[in-house]
């Protein structure tokens, strides 16, 4: 596209593309000066050839900016394509992703539940062996003070048995962001 034509005074510093349009634009302009009248002189013929060089070159570039601006919507179409394929793959991938997160978590939650409550068993049996131990003490002070105590560790123990579930509950709940 460098490559000049240097057989005609108009074409002479016009790409190779531009030689038809530029001999089109001269043979109009020629058609026109004829048409009417006087043959022009020299110098006119030379201003108006500049004159049509210089609208060619304009037409040049608006031909390569609309060629510009069709690639950049090709390119804007076929990244949007891909984007959508993307997305679509993601989605699919997430799906099966989340399926799986689901049943890992179903499955500890159960093997949670269950420990939990095969611990919450043997608390409770032993605090009951202990209450009814209460009643073999002689002091009215230490069965009462045995049995506040016995009450608060019941209160802790269910309550961290909840805050192990919560816990547990946050985790699965809990998202990763990019």
């Amino acid at each position: 596209m460098n490559e000049t034509i240097k057989h005609s005074s108009l074409n002479r510093n016009l790409p190779l593309d531009a030689n038809p349009i530029g001999k089109n634009h001269e043979l109009l302009t020629i058609r026109a000066i004829e048409k009417h009248g006087d043959e022009p002189s020299f110098l006119m013929r030379r201003e108006q050839r500049q004159v049509v060089q210089s609208n060619v070159i304009d037409e040049l570039r608006q031909g390569f900016k609309y060629r510009q601006q069709a690639l950049s919507m090709a390119l804007d179409t076929r990244l949007q394509a891909m984007e959508e394929h993307c997305n679509h793959v993601l989605v699919t991938g997430k799906a099966q992703y989340r399926r799986e997160r689901n049943s890992f978590f179903a499955n500890q939650l159960v093997e949670l539940q269950q420990q939990m409550d095969g611990l919450a068993e043997k608390f409770n049996h032993g605090v009951d062996q202990r209450l009814q131990k209460l009643d073999s003490y002689q002091s009215s002070h230490l069965q009462r003070r045995e049995q506040e105590r016995l009450e608060k560790s019941i209160d802790d123990f269910m309550d961290t048995l909840d805050a192990l579930m919560d816990d547990f509950k946050a985790i699965f709940h809990s998202q990763v962001s990019r």
